[in-house]
């Protein structure tokens, strides 16, 4: 009686293992074709297209702000400022 208890839980996992398997298998096939598709089709491949139109210009309000930070670059450390003592 209770090698027939065992043997019917070894089939059933046996048989559970066998479908994780085979689900994991026709998934991994099917991310397979899916992968191959992405990487062969035409549609998906890599082409440069040049620029037509040129970069933007620097905006001039950045020009201002360039131009603020290269003097205070320019006159130095600043003043420390005196302690009061």
């Amino acid at each position: 009686m209770a090698w027939e208890i065992v043997a019917i839980w070894a089939i059933v996992v046996a048989t559970l293992v066998w479908f994780r398997r085979d689900e994991d298998r026709e998934r991994s096939k099917a991310l397979a074709e899916q992968a191959r598709y992405f990487a062969t089709a035409p549609r998906y491949r890599h082409r440069h297209i040049p620029r037509s139109e040129p970069l933007a210009e620097t905006p001039p309000q950045a020009m201002v702000h360039r131009r603020y930070l290269d003097l205070l670059k320019s006159s130095g450390p600043a003043p420390s400022a005196a302690r009061p003592g």
